[in-house]
């Protein structure tokens, strides 16, 4: 206020203008009486609080003097200019009054946000339906889905049940080859009378420490029985000590098959390594082919990848008609449970026209090559695999799907079945006897 009034000219019975921005007071006329030292302001409009301290440019007399100036000679006096301006309001009128009013309905706005937040605390108002829907496709919002399905529901001896509310069937390899026929019988529309069978293998991943599981792993799985999977069979070549083990090498189909003058020709270069994708040998041939790593490189024959052994008609059946089964770990995911010894591989064992033998046998080789993984436990429990799904490529439902009994598959639950089912069918029987005598 100070620097308002130093820089303020006034003259006797003069106006000046007030100029000030959209926010601050606007002064629109000043006027000092001859005849007294009262300094009269007269205002139209005050918007805020603040005075600015800027003046309109105005015409004044060449003797302009300041306001304590002129007081002095009027009253020989000087005027406190604080005190002069203390009398003047800035502020709006209407905000004046009800400051009051204002504070009051701010609090009682901030005590019932209070009571609201306390209210929809206790009672949360029901989700969009929408939110709910998106909530539900991806499986929160609820107890966590298994990722392998639960196995303490009781047997059946009935024929004809509902299937979630009992235990899953084991089946015989025959019973349920008949069964995935007779639901791909060529009279249905939708049927696959010659798909491929598919083996769903599940395992027990647990090592012999706690809290420690073994990680996926990869395994060549040989065909015995071949068929048609849409895939071109491999080029492999024998080494071999005996001219008898290279007949059977090439009657097991590998294209080329020789003892220490085939590592003389591979070294001189005169096999083209670009045709062949495997080179297996024989056991006593392990220490002759180290000589050819820097040539053959990876494809040198080696214990740990299964290409060095005795029996070689089924090492070059392995490597020339076999397939790469991966054991797979489920990744944990939103609304699935968590089971980190769960791990699984799917691989095709033959078509659904072929014998049921042969099927069977492909099934016996495939499960003995992945139970070479099987890890070594301190406990009683020496569960690997722990179950096996056929089904046909394509078909996935409940009613698609058969869990087996096989000598390679630990279930423990499969006398507790023949248990329920032989009693249940005698109470059956005796039911059915006294129904006919009455």
């Amino acid at each position: 206020m100070t620097q308002v009034l130093s820089r303020l000219a006034v003259y006797s019975r003069s106006y000046c203008g007030l100029q000030t921005s959209s926010s601050s007071v606007i002064l629109t006329k000043c006027l000092i009486f001859n005849n007294g030292t009262i300094l009269d302001f007269r205002n139209n409009r005050t918007f805020s609080n603040n005075v600015s301290s800027s003046f309109s440019s105005c015409v004044w007399p060449n003797t302009c003097e300041s306001t304590n100036t002129i007081l002095k000679k009027k009253k020989n006096m000087t005027y406190n200019h604080t005190s002069i301006f203390s009398s003047f309001h800035t502020s709006s009128e209407l905000n004046h009054g009800r400051v009051f009013a204002m504070q009051k309905r701010a609090k009682i706005a901030i005590k019932n946000k209070k009571l609201k937040d306390a209210r929809l605390a206790k009672n949360p108002p029901p989700l969009p339906y929408k939110v709910q829907l998106m909530l539900a496709a991806k499986n929160l919002g609820r107890t966590p889905k298994p990722i392998r399905e639960k196995d303490d529901k009781k047997f059946v001896a009935d024929d004809v049940y509902f299937i979630d509310d009992f235990a899953w069937k084991r089946w015989t390899f025959e019973e349920s080859i008949n069964e995935l026929k007779l639901n791909n019988h060529p009279s249905l529309g939708y049927s696959k009378p010659d798909g491929l069978v598919i083996a769903k293998v599940e395992f027990d991943l647990r090592t012999s420490k706690q809290n420690k599981y073994l990680d996926g792993f990869s395994k060549m799985v040989p065909i015995i029985y071949p068929f048609d999977r849409g895939v071109p069979d491999r080029t492999v070549c024998a080494i071999v000590p005996t001219p008898e083990m290279e007949q059977l090498a090439i009657e097991a189909g590998a294209i080329q098959a020789g003892g220490e003058e085939m590592i003389k020709e591979v070294s001189k270069g005169r096999v083209d390594l670009s045709d062949i994708d495997h080179f297996v040998a024989h056991e006593d041939m392990s220490g002759s082919v180290n000589v050819l790593a820097g040539i053959l490189r990876e494809k040198l024959p080696r214990f740990a990848d299964g290409t060095i052994g005795t029996d070689i008609p089924l090492i070059v059946a392995t490597f020339t008609r076999g397939m790469i089964v991966n054991v797979k770990k489920v990744k944990p995911s939103l609304g699935v449970e968590e089971e980190p010894d769960y791990g699984f591989c799917e691989a095709t064992i033959g078509r659904l026209d072929m014998d049921i033998t042969k099927l069977e046998n492909n099934l016996t080789i495939l499960l003995q090559k992945l139970n070479e993984n099987r890890p070594k436990r301190k406990d009683k429990d020496d569960t690997f695999i722990s179950r096996c799904i056929l089904k046909v490529e394509g078909k996935d439902g409940e009613g698609d799907e058969f869990s087996i009994i096989h000598t390679e598959v630990s279930d423990k639950r499969v006398q507790e079945q023949d248990k329920v089912v032989t009693e249940g069918r005698k109470i059956i029987k005796e039911k059915v006897l006294k129904l006919k005598q009455n």
